[in-house]
């Protein structure tokens, strides 16, 4: 029950001073007097009066509540949650893995920087790009994440959840990309390998314990948090401390041949 009806039903059942009065006096002109004055008393009498507070208190309760309760639903169905398990839901096309499956003519160039280049036997150079028998048809391989299932770990922390990769292998583990593209950055070339994550909406944002680790030889990273430049650097590197609460983390990296992959943290979004 509710503190408003509680409250609204306690005045019809307290005897009210009238009654008292009746009591006492002998004559009815009088009676009738004291039960007409006690009775205009009590509709002003401040047990009422807490009665509409109340009521007013209740309402304004309710207000403020809506909204959070109407945010708590919204993220409920982005995300759903099974004997410590959650799965986290993502915009369409906003989340993937890149792998790049073409080489440079020549390591110091950018693949898509447009020269020709002597190669060796069988193979030959169109536009920078080096192309030999018995390779991959497809220029990248690119994996679109549309959800993926996350655990609670209690050693991290109570709302800390954990994103595995066991029982997968390359494009079918998120956060991960790389090329044998070039030794050079190259970062904005349309063949370099690399990875995006966006947790925009999803009910989760970045933990700081996530890490980002490069590999490889000859490799380079880059790491950008919310649009926002982070991290560049080469060689085998480990990037901890993506800011907690980011939503968006996106990954350049590769090399002659190199990657990256990421140990995923998150948590709750605040509501």
């Amino acid at each position: 029950m509710s503190p408003t009806s509680t409250q609204s039903s306690g005045p019809t059942t307290k005897p009210t001073p009238s009654t008292n009065k009746e009591k006492k006096t002998k004559k009815s002109k009088e009676t009738s007097k004291s039960s007409k004055n006690p009775k205009s008393k009590s509709s002003k009498n401040p047990n009422n009066k807490d009665t509409k507070d109340s009521k007013s208190k209740d309402s304004k309760d309710q207000i403020t509540k809506e909204p959070n309760s109407k945010t708590a639903n919204d993220l409920t169905t982005r995300k759903k949650e099974s004997n410590g398990k959650k799965t986290v839901f993502f915009s369409k096309g906003s989340t993937f893995s890149k792998y790049g499956n073409r080489r440079s003519c020549a390591g110091d160039k950018c693949p898509s920087s447009d020269f020709n280049w002597a190669v060796e036997p069988d193979c030959y150079c169109i536009k920078g790009l080096r192309r030999c028998p018995n390779e991959p048809e497809d220029d990248h391989i690119i994996t679109y994440f549309d959800s993926i299932e996350v655990e609670k770990t209690d050693s991290a922390g109570s709302n800390v959840y954990k994103y595995t990769s066991e029982g997968k292998s390359g494009t079918e583990i998120i956060g991960t990309g790389g090329d044998t593209a070039t030794w050079n950055e190259c970062f904005d070339d349309l063949y370099r390998g690399g990875f995006s994550i966006d947790l925009t909406d999803s009910g989760f944002v970045f933990s700081d314990l996530t890490t980002i680790y490069s590999y490889g030889w000859s490799n380079d990273i880059r790491v950008k948090v919310d649009g926002v430049l982070h991290f560049i650097g080469g060689g085998k590197i480990d990037i901890p401390g993506i800011p907690s609460g980011s939503n968006k983390v996106e990954v350049v990296c590769g090399g002659w041949s190199g990657g990256c992959n990421t140990a995923l943290y998150l948590i709750d979004a605040p509501i």
